[in-house]
């Protein structure tokens, strides 16, 4: 539906004047009119256009562009130009040579143009700049890598002898932890590596025999001496044993009394923890001081007797039949000693 030619607007004057009619011609455009920036009411949305997209654009002037009055000239800035004069610090000029004037000219000099470098001479120029440039570069490149390689070719190499010392360390660790085990043994573990390996020795023994060349009496022989090194070994080892048991069971007591010595921590309100010295303690830290008198060699009598009777006075405490006997052999040991008898006829 198309636009009316013209439209009538009724206008109220207000204060009891006659309305008046305006009569607007309206006219239509081909083209969309173009949108260049406005405001935008945020309630309503109504868009309000700049004056440049609502007038019409002025009229060029008639005639060629020379012709018309230069709208962006100086002039017609705001610039503020003014005139000054001002002298120069250093004054020089240039005087030519002339038939009545005498010139010195001991200090003058030639200045000769330099060669005229085209394009193609310049190009090749910078070319071989950046052939040397690119050589010097590589070469820092080339021996900053080789920097490189050295060090990580040395450092391998000190990581290698390392590991090898590392691992001869180890090995020697091993085996004296291994020969160790075979001359102080105190695990189960430790027997049976030696059980197997002399288990293996008879087996090995027994072979050579029987493969021999001897005589049945020289194998039946030959059998017997090895029936009785294994006989002395398997004693050996089972002294080992005994000795071992002993040895573990004196560790274990010591390491009792001793965690039954430490003294008690204790955590207070403001996290901290204390140390706290029971009658329980001190009692554990009086016996194992005791243990350890009565396990000491190389004492003197009167340092002897003196351990004996204190711990004499602790068991009396007691009334057990392992107390009294304790009691009694302690007894015994004073009155051997005050003999004069030797410590080794006292084990």
């Amino acid at each position: 539906m198309g636009l009316p030619h013209s439209r009538d607007i009724e206008v109220d004057l207000g204060d009891g004047t006659p309305p008046v009619i305006i009569s607007l011609i309206i006219t239509r455009e081909d083209y969309k009119k173009p949108y260049y920036g406005g405001y935008r009411h945020k309630v309503t949305g109504l868009e309000y256009h700049h004056a440049a997209s609502q007038t019409e654009a002025p009229a060029k002037a008639q005639g060629s562009d020379q012709n018309a009055p230069n709208k962006f000239h100086r002039e017609t800035q705001t610039k503020v130009a003014s005139e000054k004069a001002m002298q120069a610090v250093r004054e020089c000029g240039t005087q030519m040579a002339r038939d009545d004037l005498h010139l010195e000219d001991g200090g003058d000099y030639v200045i000769e143009p330099r060669e005229y470098l085209d394009s193609e001479e310049w190009e090749r120029r910078r070319l071989e700049a950046t052939v040397v440039i690119q050589c010097y570069t590589r070469g820092m490149f080339a021996r900053t890598l080789a920097r490189k390689y050295r060090y990580e070719l040395a450092y391998n190499k000190q990581y290698m002898l390392e590991q090898q010392e590392k691992e001869m360390r180890e090995r020697e660790a091993r085996r004296a932890r291994e020969v160790e085990r075979r001359k102080n043994p105190k695990t189960a573990a430790d027997f049976e590596i030696l059980y197997n390996e002399l288990e293996q020795w008879r087996i090995q023994e027994t072979q050579r025999i029987e493969v021999s060349e001897m005589s049945m009496e020289e194998k039946q022989n030959a059998r017997y001496q090895l029936l009785l090194k294994e006989v002395k070994l398997v004693q050996t080892i089972d002294k080992l044993k005994a000795s071992a048991q002993k040895n573990l069971k004196s560790e274990a007591i010591i390491k009792e009394l001793e965690f039954m010595s430490k003294p008690k921590l204790w955590e207070l309100s403001d996290g901290t923890v204390k140390e706290v010295i029971t009658p329980e303690n001190s009692r554990a830290k009086e016996l194992s001081e005791l243990y350890h008198g009565l396990n000491l060699s190389n004492l003197r009598v009167d340092e002897r007797l003196d351990v004996l009777l204190h711990v004499k006075w602790t068991v009396k405490e007691f009334e057990t039949k392992l107390a009294k006997e304790l009691i009694e052999l302690i007894d015994r040991e004073a009155d051997l000693l005050n003999r004069g008898r030797k410590e080794k006829a006292l084990e």
